[in-house]
């Protein structure tokens, strides 16, 4: 078994529905050597988004994470107080 580090990569001429099926592959690991065969698995039917489309419904609303960052503040602002007074009035065993 050897390690093979190949990708490729095929734009769509058009956003749709395909039908992904199997492939076979086969490709020579040196000239003269033996074929190497390999299969491919197949997902069935999937969709391809338009750029535009995918750019909108997988976006990283900042918007939305400001705005739950915002609304965690008052649980980060009650526990900070209470930590530094526990550490404040929390003294460790010494041994004696």
């Amino acid at each position: 078994a050897s390690d093979a580090s190949h990708a490729v990569i095929l734009r769509p001429p058009e956003a749709a529905y395909f039908n992904f099926t199997s492939a076979a592959v086969a490709c020579l690991a040196r000239e003269g050597g033996q074929a190497l065969v390999g299969f491919t698995s197949a997902p069935g039917q999937g969709g391809i988004l338009a750029q535009r489309e995918f750019d909108g419904r997988f976006s990283p609303r900042l918007l939305d994470r400001a705005a739950f960052g915002v609304m965690t503040l008052p649980s980060v602002g009650l526990l900070l107080p209470w930590d530094l007074s526990k550490r404040k009035y929390d003294t460790c065993k010494t041994e004696k």
